[in-house]
């Protein structure tokens, strides 16, 4: 074992490192304790610990760890890292929750502003174990359960966060706000607060923001909210719509028996939303809409990249709309503008799978729609918009109506995509300028297939360059580009989830399980 002393301030603080893999509950599996193993080797020189039996008088050490977080965030700096040991973390324990405030007002560091962490070397904070530290709301929140106030690079990782109905503590589960340089990576969320307009994730006036590999249930509004921020990543998370109702006394959402939306684009520039999995029956699975009259963020519901996303079950699957707020002239400050929707899957929504409801250069390119329509159109509200959508190597499989229906466009086209289903394939209004003469009304033949278009299905090599018609949610996307590794594990066909945790993921509708309710790696191949 080798040991490793670091100095900050007066305090001598005895790092452990090497001290190998540690015991687990008869609950864990063999993969919290391949994370377990993976976490330990990655511990750096000069780690913190923190625990709920800990002692703030102790040296931070694994053997003396602190007890509350206001104290042990004071200890930490740029590229410095805390570990909390597992336990559950709260008020009544002593530790209070993860309130970091890094305001010149802000008193949350030990009476004293917290740190900002510096690009390349950001403040890290995580679970020793993953999803062993359990961050429990309670009524005397005096925050957020996790909450960062104009913080500047951290990162937040593998902790279980469980919110409570409560209309005297902040309404988020988790809070970003007025940050940028954030990352919350591999956080099991649940039971956000539904005596406000409560979400599980509250992303507002931030920018440069990375939500990777999460897990979300039991959520009230939404799941993943960006609002009148930029740049906001949200990437391989799982969201799980279960059963949540409106509460008595409590705020009234527009689904009230489930979520209302799973990936919220609010009033936000350049969201970026790749590879996120919504299951069960949330409102609207993705929603992507502009600003309000007088808003001050430029480009508001701009330059939105979806990308490799499976949303089933939803009542809406996607949902794109601007705001022009039946104005004579639309500004462009309310414009949805260049949403990028591409590879994506929406399978049985209830009422539609994709619905674009007036936005400015559409790009809808290898969509697969199963089970429900397509729609573009306009509103009353967004009447006076010179809306445009180019959609291409779409597929869409409808019993009702049309599989793809365009109307009120001041430009638009339908190219190398395939109908089938309805009486009508391709609804223009009897307008067929934009409709173009490689499309198909084909039965697709996916034998079993969702989330890719197999080898012997008449789909496959049709599209525009002899690319397949539909989605092929196979490789990883990052920053807007497919990576080489793949989505699913090999073998099996598993998604990227975390660890266990009882109660909570282990049963029902679960990120470890929907693979197979999609069918991968059993009635249809990974890859």
């Amino acid at each position: 074992m080798s040991c490793k002393t670091k100095y900050r301030g007066a305090i001598a603080i005895l790092l452990v490192c090497g001290c190998g893999r540690i015991g687990f509950d008869a609950h864990g599996s063999d993969k919290m304790a391949d994370a377990m193993e993976e976490a330990d080797a990655t511990i750096p020189d000069g780690a913190l610990y923190i625990s709920p039996t800990g002692d703030d008088s102790g040296d931070g050490s694994r053997e003396a760890p602190f007890h509350s977080f206001s104290f042990a965030l004071s200890q930490l700096g740029p590229g410095d890292t805390l570990l909390a040991l597992p336990g559950t973390y709260g008020m009544s324990s002593g530790t209070g929750v993860l309130n970091v405030d890094c305001r010149s007002e802000g008193l949350a560091c030990n009476g004293a502003p917290c740190a900002n962490g510096e690009a390349g070397s950001p403040i890290v904070i995580r679970s020793l174990e993953p999803r062993r530290a359990h961050l429990a709301a309670e009524p005397t929140n005096d925050s957020a359960t996790i909450s960062l106030r104009s913080c500047q690079n951290y990162e937040v990782a593998d902790f279980a966060v469980t919110g409570i109905d409560d209309a005297s503590i902040e309404k988020a589960t988790t809070l970003l706000l007025r940050s940028s340089g954030i990352v919350l990576r591999g956080n099991l969320l649940s039971k956000s607060n539904r005596m406000q307009n409560g979400h599980l994730i509250e992303v507002t006036s931030s920018s440069e923001v990375l939500l990777e590999e999460n897990e979300l249930y039991d959520f009230h509004r939404a799941a993943i909210i960006s609002y009148e921020s930029s740049n906001v990543t949200a990437r391989r998370n799982y969201i799980g719509a279960r059963s949540y109702p409106d509460v008595v006394g409590g705020y009234t959402s527009s689904n009230p028996t489930s979520g209302d939306v799973a990936l919220s684009c609010s009033h936000s520039a350049a969201c970026r939303f790749e590879n996120n999995i919504s299951e069960g029956a949330t409102g609207f699975g993705v929603i992507v809409h502009a600003g309000l009259p007088g808003s001050t963020l430029p480009g508001a519901g701009d330059n939105a990249q979806i990308i490799g996303n499976i949303i089933f079950e939803a009542n809406f699957g996607m949902f794109i709309a601007s705001g022009c707020d039946a104005a004579a002239v639309c500004e462009d400050a309310l414009v949805v503008t260049s949403p990028k929707l591409q590879d994506n899957l929406t399978l049985n929504s209830v009422v539609r799978n994709l619905s674009i409801r007036g936005a400015r250069d559409v790009v809808l390119d290898h969509h697969t729609s199963l089970g429900s329509d397509i729609a573009v159109d306009l509103n009353d509200e967004n009447a006076s918009l010179d809306a445009s959508v180019a959609i291409t190597n779409t597929l869409a499989v409808a019993s009702v109506g049309s599989s793809i229906s365009v109307q009120e466009q001041a430009a638009w086209s339908i190219d190398y995509s395939n109908g089938f289903g309805t009486a009508v394939a391709f609804s223009t209004n009897g307008d067929t300028t934009g409709l173009g003469m490689n499309n198909s009304t084909i039965a697709p033949q996916l034998a079993g297939c969702v989330h890719r278009i197999p080898q012997s299905s008449p789909m496959s090599g049709l599209g525009r360059d002899g690319t397949d018609i539909g989605a092929n949610i196979v490789y990883r996307t990052e920053d807007g580009q497919q990576t080489g590794t793949l989505l699913w594990d090999a073998s099996t066909g598993e998604f990227p989830c975390g660890a266990i945790v009882p109660s909570v993921n282990d049963s029902g509708i679960v990120c470890s399980s929907v693979h197979s309710r999609l069918g991968i790696g059993t009635s249809c191949a990974v890859h």
